[in-house]
């Protein structure tokens, strides 16, 4: 997500350390890569963790392309809805998805009438709901739930197209091959540390 964040902000200097989908590190910018946990920004030597804190920073040092919305809620719930969706079974699993239902009601009001969440840029509700609509399809065939109906959203269907068409985004996107099995795996070592309690 913050590279996406740092390439959307169009800044040549900005460099920005993490590790990858599979732990192995990975240095944007083309700087050398440091080997750490988080996300980390350097800027004018200046060091910034954490991709929320990063993109706040970025959204305060350039004002052009802001990504910050006036009121994130819906959307942080959306997606600790759609985690617990993968992490758990039956009927607990059964209620989470008719809250992700209902948070997608809400959501897709929030978009009607606009390409993005922003207007007609992207922000960071995109960021954070782009890159969860990348792995919901996922979520979905691993857990075995239907969460999202194209139908019932059209509005946030047609956003979907357009984020993951963005070049951007096609740049940073997971490879959904390398997904599938490493959320399988989660959620099987998830549901059996449940069954242990």
């Amino acid at each position: 997500m913050t590279r996406a964040e740092a390439s959307h902000k169009s800044q040549n200097k900005i460099i920005i350390h993490g590790r990858g989908a599979r732990g192995e590190a990975v240095g944007f910018m083309g700087q050398p890569i440091c080997l750490i946990e988080v996300p980390v920004l350097i800027h004018n030597d200046k060091i910034i963790c954490e991709s929320i804190v990063i993109m706040e920073y970025l959204d305060e040092v350039w004002k052009n392309n802001p990504i910050l919305p006036e009121d994130p809620y819906e959307i942080a719930m959306f997606t600790e809805v759609v985690r617990k969706v993968l992490f758990l079974d039956g009927e607990q699993q059964e209620n989470e998805v008719k809250n992700a239902k209902e948070a997608l009601e809400s959501i897709e009001g929030e978009l009607k009438g606009k390409k993005f969440f922003g207007g007609e840029t992207i922000g960071l509700l995109d960021l954070v709901l782009g890159f969860m609509t990348i792995w919901l399809n996922i979520i979905e065939e691993v857990s075995h739930v239907k969460v999202f109906d194209s139908l019932k959203h059209p509005s946030l269907s047609k956003w979907m197209e357009d984020f993951l068409e963005l070049p951007l985004i096609k740049e940073c996107s997971p490879n959904r091959d390398e997904l599938v099995p490493y959320f399988h795996k989660i959620r099987e070592q998830m549901l059996a540390l449940a069954a242990k309690k």
